[in-house]
């Protein structure tokens, strides 16, 4: 899978998973591909969808721009270089 931003490989997304305490953040999930554009990834009881239906399990997946966010000022940046080059030309 790649990154909708840069193109680059992507192989985690960010799942909200339960802390200790009840409260709750987004930790990266390591996936694999099982062809045919379907992913598996595992998680346990504290992943905060564990116990939904299958609509609402979605919900606290993200989409891959925010797998991106760590690189996406990079991810920018070049973009912004590669218009910048077009308008040169």
């Amino acid at each position: 899978m790649n990154c909708n931003c840069c193109g680059a490989e992507i192989d985690r997304v960010l799942v909200n998973v339960f802390l200790p305490d009840g409260s709750d953040k987004e930790a990266l999930i390591q996936f694999s591909d099982n062809g045919e554009e379907t992913y598996c990834l595992e998680t346990d009881r504290n992943w905060t969808g564990y116990e939904l239906c299958e609509e609402d399990q979605i919900e606290t997946i993200s989409d891959l721009y925010d797998v991106c966010i760590p690189i996406l000022e990079e991810c920018y940046d070049r973009m912004k270089k590669e218009r910048e080059a077009e308008g040169e030309e």
